[in-house]
């Protein structure tokens, strides 16, 4: 939610201080996510269709086949816009493996029958990411009502259904937990600190996700505690995590996934704690964006075997569809090192823009996923489905990203929503959303930059 008064300070393009509202750089190619604003967009032709590979990757428990309405190239695919990579340099090649036993990995299942993994296709694989999953208040009364259908006090998975078949059809799916969790029977509180049921980690393993970002504002929310009760619930679950930590092994051990027989490392960091303080003695508990930091865990992400490493970078300022200066500055000396392949963000709780930078695609940030604000704009939000391409020497560089619209619907039925499609919708939604989702859909497929 919302903070204000944050300070301006030096464009220092290491160690960066909280956000401001700078404005994107005149003459940068960058796309405006202005879906709320109702403002045209640029586009031009995508460099090709993203597809979907035919094995997923999960963190525990047995692999799910793709849905029937996955991101492949089906016909509703190839009508979503694709914002195509241009080649980002090839590096020395890292060794791949098996991470050290107690690191944060997780394995894929085996392909399913008669399909040919990525890997031997040489295809490369798609990760899915969204931003801000952010419960209020009135989405626990949501899934509350949702519940009573199911026998649960808290049922998640109604609200996550719609957008699941997207979710499982990519190799890796990661969504950003902004807040900490408290126990099954509570209490529980919402804006402005944050302890929601923890009947959302299970819900969101359920819908797909494998594995989610924790670094945000929001972490400090119910001090050290909460971060140790939240880590401890994602593991019982089975979703892997990266941002936060219970002790300083664990803070240093990367998060790893094997998706297609490449090794994925997922980093994450947050601007600052809305005042709260780190914990005496343990700064490693949450971690802070600093840039030196940051590029050092990535190299420590390459050594552990990592092909692909991915950072999530909670910054912005809220509502502004823009990156300000921080994140400008951050993007720009993370895409600048070879050991970081993909920077995405969250936060502003509005979708901003996909650009290049450095030659390498990033998005700014994807707007609000599960939440429940009334600003314009934060219903909107962005599914990334990123596709990687081998480059050689176990290394990949992002292909292309297609930008899924989803919206999340008010009223008496509060849901996710897969922007693209109008019918079949849950009940309560209005003629009147329907075409606000419609125009969202709209926008987004404009979301080309030109290039």
């Amino acid at each position: 939610m919302a903070e204000s008064g944050e300070p301006k300070g030096p464009p220092d393009p290491t160690r960066v201080p909280s956000a401001d509202s700078g404005r994107a750089r005149p003459g940068r190619r960058t796309v405006l996510g202005l879906l709320a604003a109702g403002l045209p967009l640029a586009g031009c032709s995508p460099g090709g269709s993203s597809t979907s590979s035919p094995s997923r990757s999960t963190s525990a428990g047995p692999r799910r086949g793709p849905s029937p309405t996955s991101g492949r190239s089906t016909g509703a695919a190839r009508a979503r816009s694709a914002v195509s990579g241009g080649a980002t340099g090839s590096a020395n090649p890292t060794p791949t493996g098996s991470p050290s036993t107690g690191s944060r990995s997780a394995t894929t299942g085996a392909p399913s029958a008669g399909s040919e993994s990525p890997a031997a296709a040489g295809a490369g694989f798609t990760v899915a990411v969204c931003g801000d999953i952010l419960l209020h208040s009135g989405l626990w009364t949501q899934a509350s009502r949702d519940g009573r259908n199911s026998g649960q006090r808290f049922d998640f998975g109604p609200m996550l259904s719609d957008l699941s078949p997207v979710v499982h059809a990519a190799d890796l799916a990661i969504a950003h937990l902004e807040t900490p969790v408290g126990t099954p029977s509570g209490p529980f509180s919402s804006y402005p600190t944050f302890k929601v049921p923890p009947q959302i980690l299970p819900a969101l393993r359920g819908a797909g996700f494998a594995g989610v970002s924790t670094a945000s504002n929001h972490s400090l929310d119910a001090g050290f505690g909460g971060i140790t009760r939240t880590i401890q619930t994602l593991q019982q679950v089975g979703l892997r995590h990266a941002g936060t930590a219970v002790d300083a092994a664990h803070a240093l051990q990367p998060t790893l996934f094997e998706v297609a027989g490449t090794t994925v490392a997922l980093l994450s960091y947050a601007y600052g704690f809305n005042g709260y303080r780190l914990p005496a003695g343990k700064p490693w508990a949450a971690n802070l964006i600093d840039v030196p930091t940051m590029l050092t865990a990535a190299r420590r992400a390459r050594a552990a075997g990592a092909g692909v490493v991915m950072v999530a970078v909670h910054a912005g300022t809220q509502y502004l569809q823009q990156p300000n200066t921080q994140q400008q500055q951050v993007f720009a000396a993370l895409t600048g090192s070879d050991d970081v392949d993909f920077v995405y963000g969250h936060h502003a709780h509005v979708v901003q823009p996909v650009s290049r930078i450095n030659g390498k695609l990033v998005a700014y940030g994807l707007g609000n996923a599960v939440a429940d604000q009334p600003y314009r704009g934060t219903r909107d939000g962005l599914l990334a489905q990123v596709r990687f391409a081998p480059t050689g020497g176990g290394r990949f560089r992002v292909e292309s990203v297609t930008p899924v619209p989803t919206w999340m619907s008010t009223g008496t039925t509060r849901h996710w929503l897969d922007a693209r499609r109008t019918a079949g919708r849950p009940p309560g939604l209005t003629g009147g959303l329907a075409a606000a989702a419609r125009s969202v859909t709209a926008a987004v497929r404009a979301s080309v930059p030109a290039h």
